[in-house]
């Protein structure tokens, strides 16, 4: 059963409409945007934390700490997860762009939310 034994949570604005418990990566421009990560090669900044429906919104990323994350496939505890299209989860291949976002601490397959554990932040785009 999904969790959340919290963390650290920064306000960001969006450029798109951005689901609730889909990892967020910086969207480029100026200031501090962001819009869903896109593929197991995206710089994630962190996991929204509520849905934003329209460009210039400004929601919670959570950033350290556990969050509840929305999966696009099969994940079993303790695998590495990365960004899948639209920010969903999905375990990683280890291909060699693939950039670990989180860890699973539960079981879940494609459109389930589990609670993950977040890797630090090591770069943004």
């Amino acid at each position: 059963m999904a969790g959340d034994h919290g963390g650290t949570d920064i306000p960001m604005e969006v450029t798109a409409a951005v689901a609730q418990y889909t990892f967020v990566m910086g969207s480029g421009g100026t200031g501090k945007t962001v819009a869903n990560a896109t593929a197991a090669s995206s710089n994630v900044f962190g996991i929204a934390q509520e849905a934003a429906t329209a460009s210039g919104d400004v929601i919670s990323i959570r950033v350290v700490g556990t969050s509840k994350l929305k999966l696009g496939g099969t994940v079993n505890c303790g695998d590495p997860i990365v960004s899948g299209a639209a920010g969903v989860g999905v375990a990683s291949a280890f291909a060699s762009d693939d950039k670990i976002a989180a860890f699973a601490t539960e079981y879940g397959v494609s459109g389930d939310i589990i609670e993950v554990v977040l890797r630090p932040i090591t770069q943004c785009n």
